[in-house]
């Protein structure tokens, strides 16, 4: 005859220790007679939050909670949770103080001896559209737009400009030599460094321009409507310039130096092409000794 696993393998001892290790929020609740849930333990979220400060200890659920909300859409979940040993999710709207207007709760039962004794419950903010798509599309170190919301602003530009001829440009950046004071100084120094670099640039270009980080210490900005060539390489000195200036992050002084490679596009090609181009740009910038742009040309 084989191992038998354990139906359960999470004991309430191990959910207690794990509770402090979940940024959610996250709280413990006794199974009594009725059925009953008493609040018994929180991690440091639910304290923070007020959903589970330890003045709340040993107090019922529905002395917790608003009566409508306990007995319309809370106690139902807890009761099926309870009397199922499943896990129960839904999605409730909490009325403690910095909560997020819905929360998305999961309810995990714990079962001891084939009978639930306690309900453990983690909540977490619901997103809204507009955060997802936010988080879809941005860098998450620097909050600029990334490599995804970069390739559907240049299709925009290339479409633009095969209905009405509108000229743009393309500039791909990257630091000199960032990785040698990534790995010397520490990831996070490094961080921080790209975090201000990337609020650099975004003083260099216009209204209409667009900045966008493609991963590591590269960044591409997409230059629109340019009317003569001066335009665009005065922008290109700019960053040059702005790039030098002194860096300070947690009381070290770095220098930091960049290289630009730079496509100007006046006439129709696809974006493989357009980006091959500013690569190539940049390549030669950097074997000319960097801290300095080059011009693609066709």
């Amino acid at each position: 005859m084989g191992l038998q696993m354990p139906k359960y393998l999470t004991s309430l001892t191990d959910i207690i220790s794990l509770m402090d290790f979940l940024s959610e929020v996250s709280t413990l609740y006794r199974v009594e007679e009725g059925p009953e849930f008493r609040l018994v333990a929180s991690n440091l979220t639910a304290q923070l939050t007020g959903a589970g400060s330890k003045n709340l200890y040993g107090k019922l659920l529905k002395e917790i909670v608003p009566k409508d909300d306990y007995r319309d859409i809370i106690f139902p979940f807890f009761e099926q949770a309870a009397a199922t040993q499943k896990v129960c999710r839904f999605h409730h709207k909490p009325p403690f103080p910095g909560s997020a207007d819905v929360m998305d709760v999961l309810l995990s039962p714990v079962v001891e001896n084939d009978e639930c004794t306690h309900i453990w419950v983690i909540t977490k903010q619901r997103r809204s559209t507009d955060e997802l798509e936010h988080i879809a599309f941005h860098d998450v170190l620097t909050g600029v737009p990334n490599r995804r919301f970069f390739l559907q602003r240049l299709n925009k530009s290339i479409t633009r400009y095969q209905q009405h001829q509108m000229k743009f440009a393309l500039m791909l950046i990257d630091c000199d030599h960032f990785k040698q004071i990534n790995d010397s100084m520490g990831h996070d120094i490094g961080d921080q460094l790209i975090k201000q670099v990337a609020a650099r640039l975004k003083e260099c270009i216009g209204e209409t321009d667009f900045v966008a980080r493609l991963g590591g210490d590269e960044f591409i900005i997409l230059i629109e409507e340019w009317q003569i060539e001066e335009t665009v390489l005065k922008i290109a000195d700019r960053i040059l310039l702005k790039l030098q200036e002194p860096w300070n992050i947690q009381d070290y002084s770095l220098d930091l130096t960049s290289s630009i490679g730079i496509s100007m596009i006046n006439q129709p090609h696809d974006v493989e092409s357009i980006l091959s181009f500013a690569d190539k740009a940049l390549y030669n910038a950097k074997s000319i000794g960097r801290n300095t742009y080059v011009l693609y040309q066709e």
